[in-house]
């Protein structure tokens, strides 16, 4: 018996057919990068702001929506499509910004849901009752975590505290949300037991959701001039071997999914790295959960159907850590 499945399968067994995720570039920004929190924003962001772009190139969201719906619909009509504000802070800035960004969602066509990714100091409420009331029949909290460490936060230019996060996640889960929480492998002064420290913290959470991004390096950003300084080293893809949630010997009570996180442009990455090929790899298959005690990550199988050898398959594996629905 599988202990975990694709994000995919996750979408199909409850809707029948396929769920496309449409990324979407809202024009949001943050408090990280305004001056209300800092100027110079976390270290790994980028001016899209982890995102597509597209709403800096003047594309409003129908225009987006429709170029993606009519690209992945031409290849193949039998989809249902979920939207998802990926850039920056999308609930950042006053209720009524907000309000009006889901009347928009709302209004695409074809659109069953909507998964809006932000930061736990960008919450109250009143956007909470906001989101819980658009009206889309799947609603997904994508919440930036990153790591349960406070001095991680800082070092990474995060701007706020674990327990902000925890507060946030567990007002989000009173709303009736849908939440994802996201952490990052390999951030830099943290080994693999931080990283499962925060796995674990998260999982305590109560989230239905938890996406595990490994760190890359986008050009411009000062993690990039951090890492090409000698100042802060990166670890290899023995890291994501090491950090890989373990199997588990029976199956958990609830289901879970995994899919591909990471970047897909590979102009992002500043130098070649043991992160450049993580956006060319396939969507990945992250068993879940960890372990309660021997964290040791045990050997994971290919996906079926993947060519290639045992260990190119396992490498591209832990390139790409994935999403899991709890």
């Amino acid at each position: 018996m599988l202990l975990w499945h694709t994000l995919a399968t996750y979408f199909r067994r409850k809707y029948g057919v396929r769920v496309q995720k449409i990324p979407l570039d809202a024009g949001a920004t943050c408090p990280n990068r305004d001056g209300t929190l800092s100027a110079r924003g976390c270290i790994f962001c980028n001016d899209s702001g982890s995102g597509s772009g597209m709403g800096l190139r003047g594309l409003d969201l129908r225009a987006q929506w429709d170029a993606w719906y009519t690209k992945y619909t031409t290849t193949d009509s039998d989809r249902l499509f979920m939207a998802y504000l990926q850039s920056f802070s999308n609930t950042y800035g006053p209720a009524a910004r907000l309000a009006h960004l889901l009347e928009q969602v709302a209004a695409l066509p074809g659109c069953r849901g909507i998964a809006v990714g932000t930061r736990p100091d960008c919450l109250d409420g009143e956007k909470l009752t906001l989101l819980a009331g658009c009206g889309l029949e799947e609603v997904w909290l994508e919440l930036g975590l990153q790591t349960c460490r406070d001095d991680t936060l800082r070092r990474i230019n995060r701007g706020h505290t674990a327990r902000q996060a925890e507060e946030a996640v567990r007002a989000a889960l009173d709303a009736g949300l849908l939440v994802c929480g996201h952490l990052m492998a390999g951030l830099p002064g943290e080994d693999e037991n931080d990283f499962l420290d925060g796995v674990d913290w998260a999982v305590s959470l109560g989230m239905q959701g938890l996406k595990l991004h490994n760190v890359y390096v986008p050009q411009g950003t000062e993690l990039a001039r951090q890492w090409r300084a000698g100042t802060v080293p990166l670890p290899g893809t023995n890291m994501w071997t090491c950090c890989a949630p373990p199997c588990r010997a029976s199956p958990p009570p609830w289901s879970c999914s995994a899919s591909r996180p990471t970047p897909r442009r590979a102009s992002c990455w500043p130098l070649p790295g043991p992160w450049r090929n993580a956006a060319s790899s396939p969507t990945c298959a992250v068993p879940w959960p960890p372990a309660a005690s021997g964290r040791v990550a045990a050997p994971m199988p290919r996906r079926p159907g993947r060519s290639g050898s045992a260990g190119r398959g396992q490498e591209r594996f832990f390139e790409g850590l994935g999403t899991m629905v709890l």
